[in-house]
């Protein structure tokens, strides 16, 4: 099985969640199929419901069971898509702490994301030892939606994703894989509500045994309340604008000799791995299986991070540029600083290391922001969410597919490094002050401005070409101010703000 990662709220869930052994198939001889609307939008969820019965001992079991869904789209395609076992619950709050309580009886559902507009068709068969029933056909129709639909490749441009419409998607958003222990999804109203104020789009979750994982030590068995906590979860999520990495398997679960359940995904959603502290995988990554390439590292693990993490604006296009010559999406899946590095988090008050991750993954050609891992213990309790919002800003109407964009460092002056993205018709500049990092931050280091640095682009096109640049604040957003410039010898020199940490640029032809 491939861990099913990256899309905007899933169509069709793993078995809900409790552990259940055995209550089962379909109540009646009669299959009756309630429905959740007669007319759904493109991309929004139509759910089928079927009453359970008591009379089997293991609704997760397909030998004893298996309800399956059969959709005709308007165009003739045939779509089959498995049922699930499902229990509803009431959900209280106290404080910080989330208590479910089992609400009704356990059902057979199943969920089906349209994606053709137009009438489709649908039967529903259950199938136990007894033989096999099949519901009458019903129908629903899908209309437009303004949605994008699901993610994908660039077709245009294969280091970066897009959906369905051709609309470029960049990933900005951190990892928020568990919740704390007895706070349940109350940590997520929290969590999702700053990201997206913060305009954040981007959001990974683990399903580990101690928090969103369905399985229980017994294969087959299945927890109903944790498949409840995903759904609100990745419901939330949708309706915060935020697309979700889920993580099938925690950390070497999935291990040679022990059996492992199998996907089935009629949606086709993207699909990656990881590896851990740097580790590379040519052959990995050269599997078309894999989508997107990634790569993890934090200071320290190993002796080359401890010395390279200390700039994190070094650090991470030195290994993303290794997994974006693949040709596919490069992300930088985790980073920070390592729990050996506990002693310097409080002093990092502001994220210095969060900050001088997340412009240079994207500015060097990832598909996305670096993504910091410690969610619950300095982004969230240090409110570090404001760093994500000034590049949200910045990077928002950006054509990312369109451009053709190379990366490149341009020549800077002397204490000034430069990430370049360049364009057909847009340049894009993040310039930093190299004395500006978290560890010269942490261990008290002075760092003096540079004043009347320059850095100069190539391939300006004919002398006297005028060009409009856009100096942006990476701390609080916004345009600084906009001058013009003109090419001399196929060359733009351009003099930086006095520059303390950091400053970005778009740099556009004049029309």
């Amino acid at each position: 099985m491939r861990p099913l990662l990256l899309a905007a709220w899933l169509g069709a869930l793993a078995p809900a969640a409790t552990v259940v052994r055995g209550q089962p198939a379909v109540a009646t001889t009669t299959i009756a199929v309630g429905q959740s609307a007669e007319t759904v939008t493109r991309g929004a969820l139509l759910e089928l419901t079927l009453p359970a019965a008591t009379s089997l001992t293991a609704p997760f079991d397909p030998n004893e069971i298996a309800v399956d869904a059969h959709f005709v789209s308007p165009s003739g395609k045939t779509i089959g898509v498995p049922g699930f076992y499902f229990q509803d619950y009431d959900r209280v709050v106290t404080g910080e702490t989330e208590q479910l309580t089992p609400k009704g009886t356990p059902v057979w559902k199943v969920r089906f994301a349209p994606t053709e507009e137009g009438r489709h068709t649908f039967t529903v068969t259950v199938k136990d030892r007894a033989g096999a029933q099949t519901s009458p056909e019903g129908a629903f129709v899908c209309e437009p939606a303004a949605s994008h639909g699901y993610l994908r490749v660039s077709k245009s441009d294969p280091h970066y994703f897009e959906f369905d419409d051709g609309t470029p998607y960049l990933a900005i958003g951190h990892n928020v894989c568990w919740y704390k222990k007895g706070h349940g999804t109350t940590d997520y109203d929290r969590w999702f509500g700053r990201m997206a104020e913060n305009e954040e789009n981007y959001a990974r979750l683990w399903m580990p045994e101690w928090a969103f994982g369905l399985e229980t030590e017994r294969l087959g068995e299945y927890r109903l309340d944790r498949a409840w906590q995903l759904d609100y979860v990745l419901r939330l999520a949708e309706s915060k604008g935020i697309y979700v990495k889920l993580c099938l398997s925690a950390w070497r679960r999935f291990e040679a000799g022990k059996a492992n359940p199998k996907s089935i995904d009629p949606w086709r959603h993207l699909t990656t791995t990881s590896l851990g502290s740097c580790d590379f995988d040519d052959a990995l990554w050269h599997l078309p299986e894999m989508d997107w390439a990634q790569m993890h590292g934090y200071y320290f693990f190993n002796e080359a991070m401890k010395r390279d993490a200390k700039d994190m604006a070094y650090f991470i296009p030195h290994w993303q540029d290794k997994i974006r010559a693949f040709g596919k999406p490069a992300m930088f899946a985790e980073f920070g600083l390592s729990q050996h590095a506990k002693e310097w988090w409080p002093k990092d008050t502001g994220g210095v290391n969060l900050h001088t991750g997340i412009w240079p993954a994207i500015m060097s050609g990832g598909c996305g922001t670096a993504m910091l891992w410690w969610w619950d213990n300095q982004i969230d309790p240090m409110d570090q969410y404001w760093n994500f919002k000034p590049l949200a800003q910045f990077t928002r109407d950006v054509p990312w597919t369109k451009q053709g964009f190379m990366p490149d460092t341009p020549e800077c002056s002397s204490g000034l490094k430069a990430f370049l993205l360049e364009g057909t018709d847009l340049r894009l500049l993040w310039i930093y002050n190299q004395a500006y990092t978290w560890w010269n931050v942490v261990n008290g280091a002075k760092i003096d401005p540079i004043k009347g640095g320059q850095l100069t682009l190539d391939r300006m096109g004919a002398d006297k070409t005028r060009y409009v640049v856009e100096w942006w604040d990476t701390y609080k957003g916004g345009v600084i101010k906009t001058e013009e410039v003109q090419a001399a010898h196929g060359q733009v020199i351009l003099t930086v703000p006095d520059l303390a940490n950091d400053i970005a640029a778009k740099v556009r032809k004049r029309r």
